[in-house]
């Protein structure tokens, strides 16, 4: 249920978010240039509405002004940065670690298997290549046509010039061996998600 009425689709969590403050959602500007780093993630930082502004007294404000604007003469301590840090929210963000956003509020068993995917994916390094090498291409507006086509037809999708449902198969291919060269006794953890992307179906289809 959507507002009182059947969702539309079964990726409301992305639907709700793209209609969120653009200045901190979504995809953050550049993050897909070759020379984005840790300076061009500041600088997005910097350049985005405070909304809160937390004082010395541990009190809270509101405040329109950008973070690099209220720090502009004061150097910013650990608790400013993590607080800026925490004042956005797109689609992966960086903290003391790397936040995928989208997957949350799963029942306990598909988090697992969603954090072994992950894990599967990016904690090898043949693994991380080959993920780096297929989006190498990639522009901002093909993740947001991605987003659209997701929403609209789930499997039979496309993304990136590619079908949804082929993608998958080989993410979860990959996970496998990625897993299977660093932690061989986690991957059996991707099973639950594994299984639905083999039946072609969902956790919204299933609930």
């Amino acid at each position: 249920v959507f507002e009182g009425g059947p969702r539309p689709h079964k990726l409301m969590r992305t639907e709700v978010w793209k209609y969120c403050d653009p200045d901190r959602c979504n995809t953050p500007p550049h993050v897909l240039d070759d020379d984005f780093g840790f300076e061009s993630y500041a600088e997005y930082i910097l350049d985005t509405p405070a909304i809160v502004r937390v004082d010395d007294a541990g009190e809270a404000h509101y405040d329109t002004r950008t973070f690099g604007e209220i720090y502009a003469n004061t150097p910013m301590n650990r608790a400013n940065v993590e607080h800026a840090l925490s004042m956005v929210f797109p689609d992966v963000r960086l903290k003391t670690y790397v936040e995928i956003r989208p997957a949350d509020s799963m029942p306990t068993p598909y988090a697992i298997a969603y954090a072994a995917l992950i894990k599967g994916l990016f904690y090898c390094d043949e693994c991380l290549e080959a993920l780096y090498a297929s989006c190498r291409n990639v522009a901002l507006e093909d993740i947001w046509r991605a987003k659209e086509s997701l929403m609209e037809n789930g499997y039979r999708g496309k993304a990136y010039g590619r079908n949804v449902d082929e993608i998958c198969d080989e993410m979860f291919d990959l996970a496998r061996r990625g897993l299977n060269a660093i932690a061989p006794h986690e991957k059996d953890y991707l099973e639950p998600l594994a299984k639905l992307v083999a039946a072609r179906t969902t956790l919204a289809d299933l609930s």
